[in-house]
């Protein structure tokens, strides 16, 4: 089978496209080949800051041939009407077939045409497929009207298959394809031609190029730890940082610096932030003194050229620390003079939405969820609240204005040195953690209290003004903020009254929404994080559809026990008694009334209710300590009973009393087993 390689060179590619770009070239190029009959392909898509790559395997020499078939006259027609149809198409009237059909019998003609040549079809395909390539912001330049997002410089399309290669020619943006490629922009910017795949990757490397991401990551990675390990610092991850430099550069070369000592005395984390948002650098720390002390750039230029870069570097990092230094002092002078709640006043002019007020609202909506959601949890209500009004203080400060990311840092460094509580100051900063998935939870109570409080408010808010997500839309990241909260109650082992504390949050908001609305959604992040997390999608579902459902510590309990206990041997003859007992009742099934011992003549009948009282003492004690898995076990106490008594007497008897009294005591033994778990929502298979 044969190959592909179609090279786009253009100028420089934002890396926050490439990833995109990469899945839509390799989708839009294997789409056009599967219309046209070449299935089954294996590609693989690359970028660069200046090229996209495509690599395709498993090419056929020609398309499949194609049968093509005419119906004709009918069988009983006049043979000068069955000699015209064979004329029209150049054939004899004896190689027509007849053939029955379901509106009867009619003569066929057919043929075969053979399939063209993929070296003749690809060219077209891959056109087509460049042209209808959307980029977020993308432009046209010269006269034609092709878009991209940069200025194309040249098109390589080659189609291989063993040694013999060609290069398939076709015109997109007054390019026309071929074989040339061009290396490193500074290092190696000659043309060069390529004459097969394994001949493009050698060209490249040899031309200063590294075509794989993952490789340009993870030498840069390596070249960080090393230059790090032999200075004994110690560097500081940063992954998204990686993957976006690894995007700047076709030929990283890693360089470290010093920081100049006159910017020691600022926060580490806005050193760090001036380097990363500003800079693209890594910042490395001092681990004698805890300082964050060099940063490390990744070039895209030559070793020989490294002094020259690092000074030019030097000089930019330091300015741009300078005017950082200028708004941290301008901060710290105030609250020096005035305390963090200086900024206070400012917050009444800042907008948090259009419809849900500004800031000082939502700050003093956070004050009182806060100091509500406190001594549930362990923590003083009066401290929630001091710390809610502090939470928000420093998004009017002047660091925060010009570094956004380092909100609730800059709060916390500054309510430390004005002698603040030290607990809220770090709730100050705590209580936005988790942000992504790999965030550590906090787990000082105060920080809890306010990063329940902030989230819950932050949902309601959104759900109050009709603005839930829909379909693939969050664009507030509701989302990600549910499993924030889902995951700080499940970290820190809370029972937390949710629908109370979400019913306090959308009347504060002054809506009537009902709390069960926004529940529901935070229930779906708590499904998909115990999912991922490897429990079943079933199991979650029999244990969400339940009364008290607003308690997420009791519900992942109740969910892990469920899925443990189905992976034992005595549930799946209870699973085979719920299901009997749901097909005999219906799902949601239920007799009213009370159970008339009178009428229990049966054996199996006292069998059964001795059975079911005996149950109901034990579910209700160990459901009152989230015991779960101890109340499975006590259906097993039911199995038998509820089988031997279906077994031995007719429920549905003539006798309506007695009918009535069985209905009712197979709905008591439905209403224990149902207390655990909503078993309705089980597969099958289980």
């Amino acid at each position: 089978m044969g190959e592909m390689v179609l090279e786009v060179l253009s100028e420089e590619i934002p890396a926050r496209m490439q990833h995109d770009a990469c899945t839509q070239l390799k989708h839009r190029i294997i789409e056009a080949c599967a219309a046209v009959g070449l299935a089954d392909l294996d590609a693989d898509a690359y970028a660069t800051p200046r090229r996209l790559v495509l690599h395709v395997r498993g090419l056929p020499t020609t398309l499949p041939d194609q049968l093509l078939e005419r119906r004709g006259p009918r069988a009983d027609a006049p043979a000068a009407a069955v000699a015209g149809f064979a004329r029209s198409l150049g054939c004899d009237a004896a190689a027509l077939e007849v053939r029955q059909t379901a509106k009867g019998t009619y003569y066929f003609a057919s043929s075969v045409t053979p399939g063209a040549a993929v070296a003749d079809v690809i060219g077209p395909l891959v056109q087509q497929a460049l042209g209808a390539f959307r980029w977020p912001k993308s432009m046209r330049w010269g006269d034609g009207d092709a878009r991209w997002v940069r200025p194309l410089q040249s098109i390589l399309c080659l189609v291989g298959h063993g040694g013999d290669w060609q290069v398939i020619p076709f015109e997109f943006a007054a390019l026309r394809a071929s074989n040339i490629t061009r290396g490193h922009r500074f290092l190696a910017p000659d043309a060069r031609v390529v004459t097969s795949w394994r001949d493009y990757i050698d060209t490249l490397e040899r031309a200063y190029v590294c075509l794989d991401g993952r490789q340009r990551e993870q030498r840069i990675e390596a070249a960080l730890r090393r230059i790090t390990k032999e200075r004994r610092l110690r560097l500081l991850d940063d992954p998204t940082l990686l993957r976006e430099v690894a995007g700047l550069v076709e030929w990283p070369t890693v360089l470290i610096g010093e920081i100049d000592p006159s910017f020691r005395d600022m926060p580490a984390a806005l050193l760090t932030e001036v380097m990363r948002s500003h800079q693209k650098y890594f910042a490395a720390i001092d681990d004698g003194t805890g300082a964050t002390t060099h940063f490390l750039l990744v070039s895209n230029a030559a070793e020989a050229m490294s002094d020259h870069v690092l000074a030019g570097n030097r000089r930019v990092l330091n300015a741009r620390l300078k005017d950082a230094e200028y708004y941290w002092r301008r901060d710290l002078d105030a609250v020096k003079r005035g305390g963090l709640t200086v900024f206070a006043d400012a917050l009444a002019k800042m907008r948090f939405h259009e419809k849900l007020g500004d800031q000082q609202e939502r700050t003093e909506r956070l004050a009182t969820l806060a100091a509500h959601i406190a001594p549930l949890i362990g923590a003083a209500s009066s401290e929630a609240r001091d710390a809610a009004h502090r939470a928000k203080l420093d998004l009017v400060s002047d660091t925060v204005g010009e570094f956004p990311a380092l909100q609730g840092q800059v709060g916390r460094y500054l309510a430390e040195m004005t002698g603040e509580d030290p607990e809220i100051a770090k709730a100050i900063f705590e209580h936005y953690l988790p942000v992504g998935s790999d965030d550590v939870v906090p787990q000082a109570p105060l920080s809890v209290a306010l990063g329940l409080a902030d989230r819950i408010d932050y949902l309601a808010g959104f759900f109050a003004i009709d603005e839930a997500p829909t379909g693939s839309r969050d664009p507030h990241a509701l989302r990600r903020c549910a499993i924030g909260l889902v995951r700080l109650l499940l970290t820190n082992r809370l029972h937390l009254p949710l629908e109370d504390c979400v019913t306090r949050a959308l009347r504060a908001h002054g809506s009537d929404l009902p709390a069960d609305t926004l529940i529901a959604f935070i229930l779906d992040r708590l499904d998909i994080h115990l999912r991922q997390a490897g429990s079943r999608h079933d199991v979650m579902r029999a244990c969400i559809d339940m009364p008290g459902r607003d308690d997420l510590l009791a519900l992942e309990q109740r969910a892990l026990a469920l899925g443990h206990w189905i992976d034992t041997a005595p549930s799946a003859t209870v699973i085979a008694t719920v299901r009997r007992l749901v097909n005999m009742m219906g799902a949601d099934g239920t007799e009213t009334g009370d159970l008339d011992h009178r009428l229990l003549g049966h054996p199996t009948e006292t069998a059964l209710a001795a059975a079911i009282e005996q149950t109901e003492r034990g579910v209700a004690a160990a459901l009152t300590d989230d015991r779960f898995g101890d109340a499975l076990q006590q259906l097993e106490i039911l199995s038998a009973p509820i089988n031997g008594f279906l077994d031995a007497v007719r429920v549905q008897c003539d006798d309506p009393d007695l009918r009535m009294n069985r209905l009712r005591l197979l709905a008591r033994a439905r209403e224990v087993i149902f207390a655990i778990a909503n078993w309705s929502h089980l597969d099958a298979a289980s």
